[in-house]
Parts: C-alpha cells; structure tokens; sequence
C-alpha cells in the first residue's frame, strides 16, 4: 500500500531519451507500466509499433511494427504482456516483451476491431472486446494465460465496447461502452458472466449518458474502487467504492474536456487523469484516503514546467506500487513520455 503524502514538482531539469516510436500525431497511443514500474509497453496505432521498456522507461525497444497496435495490458511482474489492433490481431508475451506471438481468439480467423485489452496480475485471466462488428457483442476471456478464449456474451449482437479493465486477481472485471449510453458490463465472477448494469449514483438517482461515449476504466487491486472517463464536454469522470455497484462524479477536476485515459494505484489512493482535448496541456493527480476523491495534489505539466501547451495527453498509467506515474502525450511535433517519481519529486521527461 501506498502511504504519506506524495510531492509533485516543476522542474525543467528534464532527461531526454528516445521511445523508439517516431512523430506522428494522434490519441490513439496506450502505456501501462508492471507493478513496480520497471516494466512498460506502448502500443501506437498512428506508427503502427509495439515498444517495450525494461528499465523504468529509459531505453525503448520497437518488437513489433507490422499491425494496427490500438490497446495493451501487462501483468504485475511484466512477464505477461498483451496486445491487440484495430483492425488487427491479438499479441501475446510470455517472456517480458522479448517476443510476442499472434494468438487465434475463439476460432476468429480474420482481423477484428479490438478495442481493448486486460490481464490479471498473474497474466492468468486475459479479457479483450472490440467494436461495432457482429463479434462485438461478446467479450473474450482467456483462464490459461491466452492458450484459448471463450466467447462470453455481452448483448449478444453489435455493440461499441470501449476500455476493459479488471481486478488483480481477474475476479472482477468492467466493460465500457464507447457510445451515450447509461449502463455498463460487470463481471464479479472471473469473466465467466457479464451483466448489463445501469449507472446508479452513489447519492441516489441515475448517472445521464454523457454527450459523446463512456471510455477508459481502471480497477484497483482488490476490485473494490472502480473509475470510469468520460469522452465528452461535460461530463467529467465517475468512480465507485463498492465495486461498481454505485458510482460518484470526481471532484477537483474540470469536467469540460475529453478524458482518454485514467489510472488507479492498487489500493486507489492515487488516481490520474489524462485530457486529450487540443492544446490542453494539463494532467491531473488526485491523492485521496482510498475510496474517496477530492484532493487534487496537482495539476502538473504545464507550460510553466517547460512542457509545450500543445500537449495533450494520449494514455496515463500508475505502478501499482504509487512509485511511477507516467503519461504519454503527442503533437504534431513530438511524441512526448513524462515520468513521475513522486516520492522523489522529480520529472522526467523522455521522448522521440
């Protein structure tokens, strides 16, 4: 668990290092980081790469750049990491990032919409969901670390799924749906089922569909806190503390603007929210007593840290430990990867 009270400054003492990916603008970037950091992974779909980091982030290495690479997830140790595309397959690791191999899902021979991926801890339990085809009504969950899937049914027809995210163990799992919606897909039973669930306010009352879609999600550890983004102009974000059973709107955080990507620490003490609206430069991290939200430690990654305000911030990830936050942002100019080291209050920033 996470303990005291993180410091976040600004610095311009920034260390500069490749990611291997190129330039190229877009939202469609995905980081997510191992439970102590050391490990990371960055799926591009503008760039069409596949990069691994063994190093907390300093060194990058392209593996593979031969599909559409849209979603990824990795396991606590990084031994286990996923990867889908859209239009495209399914990538498997088993060997730290080292190599991956295009895995058949349910029998599906062709490319598929994929639209999200997530593992377990353990890389036991693999869940992936896809898009807008007649194969989008259902997710596909793994139980033998992505040896084979099974179909489990969703609505059963064509549905817009969005982000998938689940609990350490794979117990409890959520689906977004990437449309003005107002319910959801719960698992609390290892994938085997999901239910259709409508948004309920913590207070009381209906969550209304945002303006655009529901989008990415983040579980922590025990399943028990949810979050939920919105991409919309006025609907900010929502999280629960009773495992997805009812929902509350975040405090502290504009709720104007496109939030593409949101993050938990294990215990979710500390969430992150990541803004792609243009020009929007702005990132936020809230430190809270688990379950609650409000305190927003900072609003980090500004023009004032020497960072350019056209940055926007394409995917944000938490180690599961609080030690690492990260952020990938992409411009017209820059593919930017911020890393946070709060307890040691420094930036850094590498890029390509």
């Amino acid at each position: 668990d996470v303990s005291g009270t993180a410091t976040f400054s600004s610095t311009t003492n920034y260390n500069y290092k490749s990611t291997g990916l190129g330039v190229n603008a877009g939202t469609d970037k995905i980081i997510k980081v191992s439970a102590t950091g050391q490990f990371m992974i960055i799926t591009d779909n503008h760039n069409d790469k596949l990069a691994v980091s063994k190093d907390y982030g300093n060194t990058w290495t392209v593996v593979l750049s031969n599909d559409n690479f849209y979603h990824c997830a990795i396991s606590a140790t990084g031994q286990y990491m996923v990867a889908c595309a859209d239009p495209g397959y399914l990538y498997i690791s088993n060997n730290f990032g080292s190599s991956f191999t295009q895995t058949s899902v349910f029998g599906l021979s062709t490319t598929q919409t994929w639209t999200s991926v997530a593992i377990s801890a353990n890389g036991q339990y693999i869940t992936a969901v896809m898009d807008s085809t007649s194969n989008s009504g259902f997710a596909y969950v793994s139980r033998n670390y992505g040896v084979s899937f099974s179909q489990i049914q969703l609505n059963g027809t064509s549905l817009a799924c969005g982000r998938c995210a689940m609990s350490s163990d794979g117990k409890f799992q959520i689906v977004s749906i990437a449309s003005n919606v107002t319910n959801y897909y719960l698992s609390t039973n290892y994938g085997q089922t999901f239910t259709s669930t409508t948004f309920t306010l913590n207070a009381g009352g209906a969550i209304a569909a945002p303006t655009t879609k529901w989008w990415d999600v983040a579980v922590s550890s025990s399943g028990k806190y949810m979050l939920i983004s919105t991409y919309s102009s006025s609907s900010g974000c929502y999280y629960s503390k009773d495992y997805g059973a009812t929902w509350s709107q975040v405090s502290g955080i504009a709720t104007t603007y496109n939030y593409n990507s949101v993050a938990m620490s294990q215990n979710g003490q500390y969430m992150m929210f990541g803004i792609t609206n243009a020009n929007n430069n702005t990132l936020y991290v809230q430190n809270n007593t688990p379950g609650t939200t409000g305190q927003t430690i900072s609003t980090y990654m500004t023009s004032t840290d020497g960072i350019s305000s056209a940055n926007n911030f394409a995917s944000c990830a938490i180690s599961a430990d609080g030690n690492y936050f990260v952020a990938l942002s992409s411009t017209t100019t820059t593919s930017n990867l911020y890393i946070v080291q709060p307890v040691k209050t420094t930036i850094t920033n590498t890029y390509s």
